[in-house]
């Protein structure tokens, strides 16, 4: 991680292995709760 000169906020990657089928589950598990909580956020942050 490191941050953005122009933001200031934090810039970060993802490497994905081979893990398999389940690897590859978990992983999109993973993924979908992110971007429900990311969704929750903006969406408490519009309402105020």
């Amino acid at each position: 991680m490191e941050p953005n000169p122009n933001t200031g906020k934090f810039n970060y990657a993802v490497q994905f292995l081979d893990l398999g089928k389940n690897g590859k589950e978990k992983i999109k598990d993973f993924i979908y709760r992110c971007q429900r909580d990311l969704l929750k956020r903006r969406n408490d942050i519009d309402d105020k």
